[in-house]
């Protein structure tokens, strides 16, 4: 997971959220992470549309690169900042355990 080449995240909200509610879930996630990148990151995030998209994407060398709602937001290159995103899900604690065992067990059909 954590070496030096190109992943992503395709995030597809299921539900309209405030800009409140995604960056505070998103500071609460990187609780330890740089605060100034942290503060960059969640401000890409405003209120979100149901239906609305986020990639999120590791390219290599460690620059995280997030587009939302079409619109591409600058990079950040930070490669322990990108570490600390990605590990919401994958990380030793993820936000949701389920979602961590479920992305695990589908790695070999989704690197194909």
């Amino acid at each position: 997971m954590w070496g030096d080449f190109g992943k992503r995240f395709e995030l597809r909200f299921v539900r309209d959220l405030s800009a409140a509610q995604i960056q505070g879930a998103f500071r609460e996630a990187l609780p330890g992470a740089d605060k100034a990148r942290v503060d960059q990151f969640v401000g890409y995030f405003g209120d979100i549309a149901k239906g609305q998209d986020a990639v999120i994407r590791w390219a290599p060398g460690g620059t995280l690169e997030t587009t939302v709602a079409g619109a591409a937001k600058a990079p950040i290159a930070d490669k322990t900042f990108a570490a600390a995103v990605f590990s919401i899900w994958l990380g030793d604690k993820p936000i949701q355990a389920d979602i961590k065992r479920d992305l695990v067990a589908r790695t070999a059909v989704i690197a194909n």
